[in-house]
């Protein structure tokens, strides 16, 4: 009985298990996966991270306030803010300006965020257009930001403009000098929330220069790190510098400044120079006390830096120009030319042509020039970068000299923003490298989008130099790719220039695949 009890519940359980696997197959999915297939991707856009430009502060003294503390570097003074903020950030929910003082070296306290753009600013400050909702297009017309500083002491003199920066991690110096008498300061702020690990690369006349001490370099979240370039750059009076960084990005300026013994013989914030190419346009060589430069110089020799220089490094071929067939291996030479161009009748420019080295860094003293208005347009076998110093000269005041370093121009193709500095003079130079006529749109932003702001013409290789109104808030607007510019600020015998910048973040298409 038991045993046919057994034989019963085997094939009541073989039954079940028949029926489950029959009704499986009718209602179970089919799957179909092969190998190597992958899930479809949908396409989801990510909002561009919010504009940031970050601003040097004020000018840095070396050893403290009694110069003898080494390793010590303070900031002294105010710098004057100068911004064009679009009103469209006040207007739209969610927008604003928000401004955060940042630690500089050797200082741990941290400030709270305020709102808005200050009036002046002593230490490294990041200014930020908060747009949560990501519904502003990015760029000069929304943020531009610039500082000016003026230094009169017995150990410092100049003009000091700045041109605040967006955080990058592939920064190009083309300026500086760390010879007798010459002082050059790297100042790197990292805004960002993680350390940054930066190295330097320095070239000069005779290609790249050995300094380990400039590799390696950590940069902490929120600090900004000061290196004296002398402690392994000493007495280069010719220098490149390439500034790479990790992790966290970063912006820097190059600080550079001329002691004639006891004599302060004036200062500058070196920019970035962002343009690497075949052809250049340099505008802003606005000279002034030539005549007064060449008196000086003829009994006081070490006042020769006060004859106007361009300054060019040729870079040698890297792995990636080969692969696009660009470049030239260091050791060979190019033909550099320069065409430096008047901007009226009275006012003859001239021609320098030169065999560079590949590799190597040359200074070409611009000689022969009278005061006047011009602009300097480069042309190479190989892209290069190239920068102009521009000196000022006024026997008659002390101290008697300062000088600037200019930038080749970026583009001004679509609409450029930017606020006139309120203190000086300042007048806007153009360049055209086409070769046919380019015009020009300049004036209020309320000019330019009602489209009545007058209209300036070049021709085919001309320049231009137009004086602005002190704090004016002044928009571009151009169809043309050739055009350049570069403002120049004079004040009480001083002079400082800044690039027409137009950083912008974009937004990211991203594809998002659940596997």
């Amino acid at each position: 009985m038991s045993l046919i009890r057994r034989i019963l519940g085997s094939s009541l359980s073989l039954l079940l298990l028949v029926t489950a696997l029959v009704v499986g197959s009718i209602f179970t999915p089919n799957f179909s996966v092969e190998v190597g297939e992958l899930p479809s991707a949908s396409s989801q856009s990510a909002k561009a991270a919010d504009l940031r430009l970050v601003c040097p502060g004020s000018a840095y003294r070396s050893g403290g306030a009694s110069g003898t503390r080494l390793g010590v570097f303070d900031q002294v003074g105010t710098a004057e803010v100068n911004a064009i903020v679009s009103p469209k950030l006040v207007e739209t929910a969610g927008a604003a300006v928000q401004s955060v003082a940042l630690s500089a070296q050797g200082d741990s306290s941290v400030l709270p965020p305020a709102s808005g753009v200050p009036a002046r600013i002593a230490r490294p400050t990041a200014i930020t257009a908060i747009d949560a909702g990501g519904k502003l297009d990015q760029g000069s017309q929304l943020l531009s930001v610039s500082t000016l500083q003026l230094q009169n002491s017995k150990e410092f003199s100049g003009l000091l403009a700045a041109s605040c920066q967006a955080p990058s991690t592939d920064l190009w110096f083309v300026g500086g000098d760390t010879s007798i008498g010459r002082e050059g300061l790297l100042i790197v702020t990292n805004p960002s929330r993680v350390d940054a690990q930066i190295d330097v690369i320095a070239f000069n006349a005779g290609g790249r220069v050995k300094a380990d001490g400039l590799t390696g370099l950590s940069v902490p979240a929120g600090k900004t790190l000061v290196l004296q370039l002398a402690s392994d750059l000493l007495n280069q009076s010719t220098l490149a510098l390439h500034l790479s960084a990790t992790g966290g990005s970063v912006a820097a300026w190059l600080q550079q400044r001329t002691m004639r013994g006891t004599i302060p013989g004036g200062s500058d914030f070196i920019g970035p120079a962002t343009e690497l190419s075949k052809s250049l346009v340099i505008p802003g060589l606005l000279l002034r006390g030539t005549a007064d430069a060449a008196a000086i110089i003829k009994t006081r020799p070490e006042y020769g830096d006060q004859t106007p220089l361009l300054r060019v490094f040729v870079p040698a071929m890297t792995a990636t120009s080969a692969a696009n067939g660009a470049g030239a291996k260091a050791g060979q030479t190019v033909t550099v030319t320069a065409q430096i161009f008047g901007a009226s009748a009275r006012t003859f420019g001239t021609v320098l042509r030169q065999e560079l080295t590949v590799g190597t860094v040359t200074d070409i003293p611009i000689t022969g020039l009278a005061d006047g208005d011009y602009v300097a347009f480069v042309s190479a076998e190989q892209p290069v970068r190239a920068s102009i110093r521009l000196p000022r000269t006024n026997k008659t005041k002390s101290p008697a000299t300062d000088f600037t370093w200019l930038q080749a121009g970026e583009s001004l193709q679509g609409i450029r923003g930017f606020r006139v500095p309120q203190s000086g003079v300042t007048k806007l130079s153009l360049g055209n490298a086409s070769k046919s006529e380019a015009r020009l749109q300049l004036g209020s932003p309320a000019q330019i989008i009602a489209g009545t702001a007058p209209i300036v013409t070049l021709a085919a290789g001309a320049v231009r130099t137009i004086g602005l109104t002190a704090g004016a808030l002044v928009w571009m607007k151009t169809e043309s790719s050739a055009l350049r510019a570069n403002l120049v600020t004079d004040l009480d015998s001083t002079v400082s220039s800044l690039p027409i910048t137009d950083f912008k973040n974009s937004a990211e298409q991203l594809l998002i695949s659940v596997r």
